[in-house]
């Protein structure tokens, strides 16, 4: 590309300079005849002539917490040979000084400015002060001025007062709740008064303590001048078109600030006012009451507010209120034709009919004996049968005739094992009787030194005696006895 200037010469002169930065050379003219003379090199001056740039811009964007600080950049290219430049910052258009006096909450990062670091520190950051555009010039007295790009510091703050979830204009109480009707529109909003920036307010909701569904529809912000100098007035608004199945669910807010280190959170619930939605009877029907006995039926009611029922069978009111009672329940009391009405100021359910039946008990004190006895004669029966089987079914009964000898073993005081002989004789009526044995001379050491004859013989036949085998019937009347 080619470029054409127009040059007058003054002919009082010798010649005419003209340095071309771009060449580094410097062009030289004959002021008399205009003839271009020889090119010169500007040589070792390219120190001065050079242009220095910035290697680090301020960033685009600070944010400092009111009282804190923040550091905004600005690094310069140096080059080798004696350059002589200067850096000036800039608020808004006002020149600042960090090393004067004058503004002592600036100052420079690095005095010594080593690698070409001329950062800006802000210190004890304040609102109506630093709240604005920052940038810095370099002015190397060759070539023309260059300016940074503007970093616009912000000085976050947000209002100490606490913030609240309101209703058309009036504060809702915490974790409180907002009325609403059945399909019908309504609002419910926060604001966040004399804050710097604006905050980032997202409303939530979720019903039957299930997981949280942001809101994205519905959600409206509006930024308006707060009351103090550099801060605004942000107020988010929720509608809402909820169904009675949304009453009681929650509405969470959550305010995010660049002041803040957590997130606030605000709660509210939703209580929707509709019409009767579901009556349920209680016990389940068909329902079984006892007779002689009090009872209540229950009508369990969806309704916002409050439902009133009245009661009825065979399509004639027999109570309002709710529960329904029976003081003493009898025949009466039973039917099939029974249902219930609830009744708010949006609207009115019926419920579904149904039955009453009512069981009659045998009148006295319950029979538990006969219960327990039941079980009892089935263990008696079985213990009578195998006693039977085992002690009476194979008995031999002693047959008449000849006499029959049977021995006994005795044990005696003194651990001496005796045997007597007993002779056992038919009396012809189905029973025995025993004749006493003849005393022998071997007595005297059978062991029973010392007992009189007549006790021995009593003592031995006593031993001996048979015992006559009751019979079922009396064994069951000893246990009929005994269990009495």
């Amino acid at each position: 590309m080619t470029h054409r200037v127009q040059a007058i010469f003054n002919h009082t002169e010798d010649y005419v300079f003209f340095p071309d930065e771009k060449m580094v050379s410097l062009c030289c003219w004959n002021s008399r005849n205009a003839e271009r003379q020889r090119l010169l090199a500007l040589g070792n001056v390219i120190g001065v002539l050079s242009k220095v740039s910035f290697a680090q811009q301020p960033q685009e964007e600070l944010i400092i917490r009111e009282g804190g600080t923040g550091t905004l950049a600005c690094v310069i290219n140096e080059t080798s040979g004696d350059e002589v430049h200067r850096i000036q910052w800039y608020r808004e258009d006002e020149a600042i000084d960090p090393e004067s006096p004058v503004y002592p909450r600036y100052d420079y990062a690095d005095h010594a400015h080593v690698n070409g670091n001329y950062n800006l520190t802000i210190s004890a950051a304040v609102l109506a002060e630093d709240n604005t555009r920052f940038y810095c010039v370099i002015d190397d007295g060759v070539t023309q001025d260059e300016t940074s790009q503007i970093a616009n510091v912000t000085i976050a703050v947000f209002p100490v007062q606490a913030l609240y979830i309101s209703q058309n204009g009036a504060e809702l109480a915490v974790n409180g709740s907002a009325q609403f009707e059945d399909g019908f529109e309504g609002y419910v909003s926060v604001t966040v008064n004399n804050c710097n920036p604006a905050p980032l307010i997202r409303w939530f909701y979720r019903n039957n303590n299930e997981a949280w569904d942001i809101l994205s529809s519905g959600v409206t912000t509006t930024l308006n001048p707060g009351t103090n100098e550099n801060t605004i007035v942000a107020t988010s608004t929720l509608s809402l078109t909820p169904s009675s199945d949304d009453n009681m669910a929650e509405v969470m807010v959550r305010i995010s600030h660049a002041a803040l280190d957590d997130e606030l959170q605000l709660f509210t619930t939703l209580d929707v006012e509709h019409a009767p939605t579901v009556i349920v009877v209680d016990p389940p029907p068909p329902i079984h009451l006892r007779a002689g006995n009090a009872a209540q039926i229950f009508a369990i009611v969806a309704a916002n507010p409050n439902a009133t029922v009245i009661w009825m069978k065979n399509d004639e009111v027999i109570q309002r209120g709710n529960p329904l009672t029976f003081s003493t329940v009898d025949d009466s009391v039973a039917g099939e034709n029974y249902w219930c009405k609830a009744t708010n100021v949006h609207g009115s359910l019926q419920s579904d009919r149904f039955t009453i039946v009512v069981d009659t008990v045998i009148s006295g004190k319950p029979k538990v004996i006969i219960i327990i006895s039941i079980p009892a004669a089935v263990i008696l029966v079985v213990v009578i049968y195998v006693f039977y089987i085992v002690f009476i079914k194979d008995a031999t009964p002693l047959p008449p005739g000849d006499g029959t000898t049977a021995t006994v073993s005795s044990f005696m005081p003194d651990k001496v094992d005796v045997s007597v002989e007993k002779t056992f004789y038919p009396d012809g009526h189905g029973g025995i009787v025993e004749r006493e044995p003849e005393s022998t001379d071997e007595e005297a050491a059978d062991g029973l030194d010392g007992m009189p004859d007549r006790s021995r013989t009593s003592y031995a036949a006593a031993m001996s005696r048979p015992k006559t085998m009751p019979s079922l019937l009396s064994t069951v009347k000893d246990i009929g006895e005994l269990m009495k």
